[in-house]
């Protein structure tokens, strides 16, 4: 399987690859579903993940020849390894840190002048001295100069310290968030590398981030036979998809630590604020700080499932897409990912979550209508849904809780009777007279009211309980299309994606 890997990265091009990202749900849009992705670094990322396995097997086998317990048959599966690895051509590594470093400098350098500018702070000279003390060290130099860099730029005080901090964290991740798409190619890669038919052009590499299929499977195996683990796969992609979110809960923090010692505004019963003034101010402070931490929370917990699947994967995974009725296909999704669609797009202003989220939102109506079919019996006549329809009825902003809470209705009918059929159309039931009334009240607020802070203020706790009563119906959709993708579909190979037709 590593020889196959091999051979399917020298069809990958040198620096960007064309590869289906994911599958198109509008019919005109499929022969223009693909997208560039970084495909620098990609060889040598595989060579060093398959150099790291050999040696770790060559080790076990040596142990056991100390110990006695080498078989024949080991014994030449040893040098076997070792013609192998010796086979294998070089790594490149410090070339492809290089390609990394450059735009990370370049970067740097212009945060830290327009900084510099804007904030009449000198981080310039600091931030050159750091960047050639680290590419030193990098690139295989003494680096003896480094702790030095760091102490002069300790001079600069906790304003300019607390800047630089900042500049450099921000360049490495815009350098290295193209590195997520090569890290996931080689995976892609591995996974794909006991499949013929199948190529990386073919598929989308989205589906393997939380896969370990291919040569993982045989490397567990390989490595079970000796009574030892296999090599750990260093998360580096999840790593640096987790610091946007790191940041986010930072500023949960500071904007929640900073309001709360902020005397003046929660004294309640006061002359200068009454007690309606400082409560209401005091949700919206809180709603504000439990936004950004629910949405950083999100995103860490599907990123933490995807670490622990990696490790230790289930056995018997889901598939990431199964086949419905006339080889249509249809995928079952994370809840934190259709939870944060309105936490994103409609926290500030509530209008914009039905435009933004369209295209989310069509996808979810394709899948029901789709389950829909299959679900009827053969022979049978159903009643043919309009995805585009509701999408378009979704979009409006006026009539958009009525395409929401029947979508969520159709999916808790096809999931017979129980405890969740009951529960997800009584949310139907109610929801959707609740999403016209809340509306209606937000708007009163912020135009007929009489302009006072705390109606102001009280507006938009309107907005924020708006959103998060869409939030509940959109992750109930979610949750009744998983189970139902399960129960009606049927599975197809990994990768596959729907063909274009």
């Amino acid at each position: 399987m590593y020889e196959r890997a091999l051979e399917e990265t020298e069809s990958v091009p040198l620096v960007l690859i064309m590869t289906h990202y994911r599958q198109a749900r509008w019919r005109l849009l499929k022969p223009f579903s693909r997208q560039p992705r970084m495909a620098l670094g990609v060889r040598t990322l595989l060579i060093r993940h398959i150099t790291r396995s050999l040696l770790t097997l060559e080790r076990q086998y040596h142990v056991r020849e100390a110990l006695g317990e080498l078989s024949p048959e080991q014994d030449r599966d040893r040098a076997s390894c070792v013609a192998y690895r010796s086979s294998l051509p070089p790594q490149r590594f410090i070339l492809t840190v290089i390609f990394f470093a450059v735009p990370a400098i370049v970067i740097t350098s212009a945060l830290s002048r327009l900084t510099g500018k804007l904030l009449n702070v000198r981080l310039r000279d600091s931030v050159e001295e750091i960047s050639r003390g680290v590419i030193a060290l990098v690139t295989g130099g003494s680096g003896a100069e480094l702790p030095q860099d760091i102490g002069d730029a300790i001079d600069l005080g906790a304003r300019g310290l607390l800047l630089l901090l900042s500049i450099i964290f921000a360049a490495g991740y815009l350098a290295t968030r193209p590195f997520v798409s090569s890290f996931r190619l080689k995976r892609q890669i591995l996974c794909l590398a006991h499949q013929d038919t199948i190529k990386v052009r073919d598929t989308a590499s989205s589906w393997y981030v939380n896969k370990s299929v291919g040569c993982y499977e045989q490397e567990r195996a390989v490595f079970r036979a000796l009574d030892r683990k296999p090599v750990v796969e260093r998360p580096a992609d999840l790593v640096i998809l987790a610091f946007p979110m790191v940041c986010l809960f930072l500023l949960a923090f500071l904007f929640g630590w900073v309001q709360w010692n902020n005397g003046e505004v929660y004294v309640l019963f006061t002359g200068q604020y009454g007690w309606r003034e400082s409560l209401i101010q005091m949700l919206v402070d809180l709603s504000f700080v439990l936004w950004l931490t629910g949405l950083a929370s999100l995103r860490l917990s599907w990123l933490w499932s995807v670490k622990r699947d990696r490790e230790s994967p289930p056995k018997n995974p889901s598939p990431p897409l199964t086949a419905v009725a006339d080889h249509a296909y249809v995928e079952a999704r994370p809840l934190s990912e259709a939870a944060a669609w309105p936490l994103v797009t409609g926290f500030f202003l509530w209008c914009l979550f039905p435009p933004l989220s369209a295209f989310f939102f069509h996808r979810l109506a394709l899948t029901g209508t789709r389950l829909h079919a299959e679900a009827a019996a053969p022979g049978k006549r159903h009643r043919r849904g309009h995805p585009v329809v509701m999408t378009l009825a979704f979009a409006s902003i006026i009539a958009t809780p009525i395409p929401l809470c029947l979508l969520l209705w159709q999916s808790a009918s096809l999931l017979g009777p129980g405890a969740d059929h009951r529960r997800y159309r009584t949310l139907a039931a109610t929801a959707c007279p609740a999403l016209f009334v809340l509306p209606v009240a937000w708007f009163y607020f912020y135009c007929y009211s009489d302009q006072a802070i705390w109606e102001i203020e009280l507006g938009f706790l309107l907005g924020v309980a708006l959103m998060v009563l869409y939030t509940l119906l959109i992750a109930a959709v979610q949750r009744c299309q998983n189970c139902l993708v399960l129960r009606l579909g049927s599975p197809v190979p990994y990768g596959l994606r729907e063909p274009v037709g």
